[in-house]
Formats: C-alpha cells, sequence, structure tokens
C-alpha cells in the first residue's frame, strides 16, 4: 500500500451528487470532519444551527485554534476561531451530504468555514478555504484510486499540484 501523499487541487467546485458521494467515499479515508467558526454560534444562520444540532451526538471537541488546514491566524487577530472536529462515519456523512449544494456554500453566517476532513492521526485528507474558493485533497495512489473509482468524474474535477 503506497504511504507517499499527493496535493491534489480541485479545479471546479464538486456540487450536489459530486460532493455527495465524495464525502460517503471518504468515510474509508477520514475519521474526522472539521470546520471553523469565527463568531459566535448565535450568529450562523437557522440551517447551520440545524445542523450542528444534528452533528451534536458526533462532536469530538471544540476548541479554538489559530492555524487550520490551509490558514494561519496573523498574531493579535481579533477574532476568535473555533474548530469543531466531528467523527465522521457513515451516519454523520448523511447529515453532511445533504446540509450544502457546494463545498464552498460553507461560508459564515451561512455555514461554518472550511470545512475539513482529517485522517485518524488528524492529518489531511481534504482542506478548503471556502472564501477563496479553494479546496484540494492530500491522498496515496492507492487513495486517490479509491475516490476516482468511488465518485464518477472526480478525475476530471482535480489537478496534482506542482511542487515549487
Amino acid at each position: 500500500m503506497s504511504s507517499k501523499r499527493t496535493t491534489y487541487d480541485f479545479l471546479v467546485e464538486p456540487r450536489g451528487e459530486m460532493l455527495s458521494a465524495l464525502l460517503r467515499a471518504s468515510v474509508e479515508i477520514a475519521r474526522f470532519f472539521g470546520v471553523i467558526v469565527a463568531s459566535q454560534e448565535d450568529r450562523l444562520s437557522y440551517a447551520a444551527t440545524r445542523l450542528m444540532t444534528g452533528l451534536q451526538p458526533y462532536l469530538v471537541r471544540v476548541e479554538e485554534v489559530h492555524a487550520w488546514p490551509g490558514s494561519q491566524l496573523m498574531p493579535g487577530h481579533r477574532f476568535k476561531h473555533k474548530q469543531y472536529l466531528y467523527r465522521l462515519d457513515h451516519e454523520s456523512v448523511e447529515l453532511l451530504a445533504g446540509a450544502v449544494d457546494g463545498l464552498f456554500d460553507w461560508v459564515n453566517p451561512d455555514f461554518p468555514d472550511d470545512p475539513h476532513l482529517l485522517r485518524a492521526d488528524e492529518s489531511v485528507v481534504m482542506g478548503s478555504i471556502t472564501t477563496e474558493d479553494d479546496a484540494w485533497l492530500e491522498l496515496s495512489e492507492d487513495e486517490l484510486i479509491m475516490l476516482v473509482d468511488a465518485v464518477p468524474g472526480l478525475e476530471r474535477l482535480l489537478q496534482e499540484r506542482q511542487q515549487s
């Protein structure tokens, strides 16, 4: 089994059934789903609050963070950012799969920001900076093959990131 990981950038936002299929297939790789809330929860939309309430049984932890996949706050940043980390499994993924139409719809206050998928060791499977319409996967060759087989058309959305 290949362990070297490669980063694949999304050239096009995964939307609709493609996003749902990607999330469902990711359960075989990722163990956690995380989001970032940059303000008090009462500033999130009703739909976001309802989703987070539904995900409550899967909550692993909530912690104040200064960095998460793809982002790092500048020292002295005035807003507090909390990472909500949830267990990802076949039940919780169904709540996520129907939450939004597109990956970049995860933007505060409609929904929490920057959804990310993490392995059991908390290394990144998928990261995003949704305010910049940026998302990527970090996968071994075997993981890429598994996702491409499980998600029809996924390979057309991805481009291997060139090392600089």
